[in-house]
Order: structure tokens, then sequence, then C-alpha cells
């Protein structure tokens, strides 16, 4: 096999197929066909390319393996015959169905090695699993073509460019002539999933009457658009803080493509007043929406400036409310008039991002720099006065591995009033692992699939130390928690693989680690987020912390 563009005709007029060996072991390989509505497929719900991963040695032919599988992909398990769902869901090994639209490849897909797929959708992907062994083959299949008689696609092996691809400009769809001006972000695309939340100012107040999306989609997809006064940021996961002003269907219209909602999607136009902060959340049910990895959060996005609005860069999130991604150009159109009378407001320019009320809470454990009192002193004194200072002490469970998978939520309960200042982690990689810790009041039980009641405080990439070495984070990642006596906490620490390390335990509630200050109570293992749950486990790590 070599890099380069290949053609491929559908199955069944000419039932050729790709073999790709190259960077597998003996009887391990991909297949590649392109299966469009005819012949004996003319009942699959969505044409497109098909590539299937083959294991001849795998022990079974109907043993599933999924992300969401405990120890998952190393414990081995896997069908000899997988089919490589494009949409990640992994239904035909979850049993949900016989398959849909979401699992061929077209209109611009693309799939590679675990190390460069988007953090999105990090599975399927085209390393080798023979045996449990992850093995990087270099395979990236892209520039997937529309579904039709003869499909193309690129293949590289790593060692070439991927051809450029020519961006047209973005063309309105014969839907009726938008009235009002128009506002374009960018159609670049490049990466994906299901929507999008970002900032606008205005120097104007406007009514946003209409908007296009991005969408790589040619079928029907259902479409929801949410705003709230302020920035999104701090709101990712918070359903409660927005109001919903869309929810409709539309076909749409591919990659690089504009698809417009409908003329009357939103019941009354979306006021937006001038030089005050406008956040929204387009988004789609499933994770077809196309945007641009670009910039960085809260930036002014320079390549989409007007003089009536300033565009902020954003984040991509799983439907609804899911995990975010950051930076994220949304791809789309707004569709806006000026209000009659509105007053020109000042040149808008980029402010600092908004303060995280939740930092705010905790008192500082470190000496101010230049301390004050509440009456001046008559005499200056030569030295301040010093602040109090606070001993940072460790509770660290056992690194003994035994099992693991995306991430652990436990309990813990301190005897004394503390501050938790910094936690590590215990994960098999040596490579860069992206971590997320949320935090509840009282206890995780009954709450382990529940995102809701969770509130997110840490998101952050650390280079993992590996087995058996704790992986701290980075400095000034963790926000100070401050917690009484006697205040149970629950934490779920996860990454976003399958790689976090932890052991079976006895009960969930018992006591694992413990010292004069604090206890760590068994808890249970996730899948990543907020998904299959392993009982009783033991979270593994180090918890930083200072007595008040």
């Amino acid at each position: 096999s070599s890099s380069g563009s290949y053609s491929l005709d559908a199955w069944a007029t000419t039932p050729a197929v790709y073999r790709i060996d190259e960077g597998f072991p003996s009887g391990e390989y991909l297949l590649i066909e392109n299966r469009q509505k005819e012949g004996f497929d003319f009942k699959m719900p969505q044409a497109g390319l098909t590539i299937f991963h083959i294991d001849e040695k795998a022990p079974s032919i109907d043993e599933e393996g999924h992300p969401d599988q405990e120890g998952w992909p190393t414990n081995g398990k896997h069908y000899r015959v997988a089919l490589l769902q494009a949409d990640g869901n992994y239904d035909l090994e979850k049993g949900n169905g016989r398959g849909d639209a979401g699992d061929v490849w077209h209109s611009g897909g693309s799939i590679g090695p675990y190390a460069v797929v988007a953090p999105e959708q990090p599975y399927p992907n085209t390393d080798s699993y023979q045996g449990g062994r992850i093995r990087p083959t270099g395979i990236q299949i892209s520039h997937i073509s529309a579904p039709k008689q003869q499909m193309t696609f690129h293949l590289s092996f790593g060692d070439d460019d991927e051809p450029e691809q020519p961006v047209p400009s973005p063309t309105a769809v014969p839907t009726g002539t938008p009235q009002g001006n128009e506002f374009v972000t960018t159609f670049a695309g490049g990466n994906g999933q299901a929507g999008n939340m970002f900032d606008i100012v205005t120097t104007k107040t406007i009514d946003i009457t209409n908007l296009d999306i991005h969408t790589v989609s040619t079928s029907t997809v259902n479409v929801e658009v949410w705003i709230k006064s302020g920035s999104y940021l701090g709101y990712e996961a918070d359903q409660d803080a927005w109001t919903k002003v869309a929810s409709v269907a539309v076909q749409g219209q591919g990659i690089r493509n504009r698809t417009p909602l409908p003329l009357d999607a939103f019941e009354e136009p979306i006021r937006v007043i001038a030089s005050q902060r406008q956040a929204f959340y387009v988004t789609l049910t499933t994770p077809d929406i196309r945007y641009t990895a670009d910039g960085a959060v809260g930036q002014a996005y320079a390549h989409a400036d007007s003089d009536d609005i300033k565009f902020f860069v954003g984040a991509g999130l799983k439907y609804a409310f899911g995990e975010a991604y950051s930076p994220r150009v949304w791809n789309g159109v707004l569709t806006y008039e000026i209000v009659k009378g509105s007053t020109m407001s000042p040149t808008i320019e980029p402010t600092d991002m908004p303060t995280d009320p939740y930092w705010s809470a905790f008192p500082s454990l470190l000496p101010s720099a230049t301390p004050t009192t509440s009456k001046p002193t008559k005499q200056p004194t030569s030295e301040p006065t010093p602040a109090a200072e606070y001993k940072i002490s460790t509770l660290s469970t056992p690194l003994d591995g035994g099992t693991g998978q995306a991430g652990n939520m436990f309990d813990i309960v301190p005897r004394k009033d503390l501050v938790i200042l910094d936690m590590s982690i215990h994960t098999r990689s040596t490579s860069d692992v992206d971590v997320r810790i949320w935090i509840k009041e009282g206890s995780y039980r009954k709450h382990e699939n529940e995102r809701k009641p969770w509130r997110r405080i840490v998101k952050t990439t650390v280079r993992g130390q590996g087995e058996g070495q704790l992986t701290p984070l980075p400095e000034g990642a963790f926000p100070p928690i401050q917690l009484s006596a006697s205040q149970r906490q629950a934490f779920y620490v996860t990454l976003t693989t399958a790689e976090i390390h932890y052991s079976k335990g006895r009960k969930q509630g018992l006591v694992y680690a413990s010292n004069d200050d604090l206890s760590i109570l068994e808890g249970v293992g996730k899948a990543f987020p907020f998904k299959a749950t392993y009982k009783p486990r033991v979270w593994h790590g180090e918890i930083a912390y200072a007595v008040l």
C-alpha cells in the first residue's frame, strides 16, 4: 500500500474492496467498501464508505468491545469483524439496533490514529489492538467524498502531506431571500461535534432574525438554539441558565455549504443590546456540526469582524450541554437587522475574561503583596504584618493498580476544617492526557449518571507519568475547595480516555485511606463521561490540603 488518493465503485455493481495490511501484525487489517442504496444494499439508511477492522486472531467472533467497557481496549475484547462506526457510538457492540445512518463514512469524514484524531471523538481509530496491545499504524483515511456511485478518499501512512482542498466561498441555499444584514464567521470546518457555544458583542442594538449552520450531513438534522445574557463561560453544563429559542428540523446541505434554518425558526427575533455580551449555544442532537479549532477562548476572532458585531472564540460541545472542547470557532451566518434609533456605542475592545465567582469564595492561603489595616498607623511600619501561615499536608492512596477505566467517583470526609489545594492522579499513560474534575456537595451515590448536580472545576492537559507514579496536575489547575469538619464532599476525577488506574474495593463508603485530618472513601469506576459504572472501586492518587 502507498499514500495517495483512491476511488472505489459501488459494491452492488463492482464488488471490489481495498485491504490495508501495512502497520498491522499478521492477521489484522482494514477493509474499505463503497456501499450505495442499490441492489442488496437498497435498504441502507445512509450510503457511504464502510470501514471494517478485521482481527483474524481475536478469540471470539461475537465478543464485543467498546469504550464504555472497563479496561478497553487493552482488555483484548473486540469483534473479529468490527465495523468502525463513524458516529463513534458503538451501537452494534452495545446491542442498540442493527445499524444506522451514522455508521458509514462520507462528505469530508476522516479517521486516523488515536494520537491525531480529534479529542471530541478518539474512537474509533486506526490503531492495532490485537491481543489487547495497542500499536499505532499511522494510517489516516480522509477527504472522503459525498456518497455516490464512485467515491474517493485520501489514504496516508504518515509519510505524506494531505492534499490541499479548496475551500469554496459559502453560497446561500435557495430557501428565500434573507431580510437584513449578514455576519459570516467561517466555513473552514476541520473539526466537529454536536454544537458550539460562543459570545458576541454588538456596537448597535440588533435583532437576529435567522442563522445558517455548517453540518457534514446531507440528511435531516435536528437543530436547537439556546441563548443567555452575558458570557457562556462557566455555564457550559448549566442548562438551567439558558433559554431555548428554536428547535427545528432542517435538511443538511453538507460540508462547506450553508444550511439555513427555516425563516420562521425563531418565534420572535433575538434582541442583542448594544455593548452587552450575549451568549449562544447552537447545536444539533447528533455529532454532525462542523467547526474550526482556532484562536483562544474569549479572543475576538480576527477573521470574522464587522462594524456591527464582534464575535468571540468559544467551545465545541457534545449534545446536550455535554463535554466541551476549546478553543473552537462556530461556523455559520447570523442574519440581523439594526434596531432603528439605536445609539452607536464606542468601539468595543475585548475585555478580560469574566472572573469566576467560585474562586472568590475562599480566603487566600498566602500573604497579600501589600497588606493594609482598617485604619492608618501613626508611623509607617518597616515591614508588613505577616499573614497567617498554613502547613500544607497530603493524603495518598496506594498505587497498586489492578484495573482501570476513564475515572472514579468517590467521597472524602474531613475531620477538621480545611481547604483542598491540589490533587495528583494515577494513569498508565506516559503521553498527554486530558483531565476533568467535577465536584458536588454530599455523596456521589445516586448521582453517578447525572451531570446536572455536578460542577466541573478542572479541565486541563497533563503529561502522564505512567503506572506506579503519581501524575500531578499543572500548577494553578485546581481551585481551592474549603470544607468544614464532617462535611462530605464528592469528587469525579476522570480522563477523557480509559487510562486511569484504580483497584477493586470491598464496599462503597468504606474508609480506604485516612489520617487525623481527612478520610478518602471507596467509590466506583466510571467510563467517560458519566457513563458505565463499576463498583466498588478505589481511586488512586494524592490530595494536598491545609488545615484552617
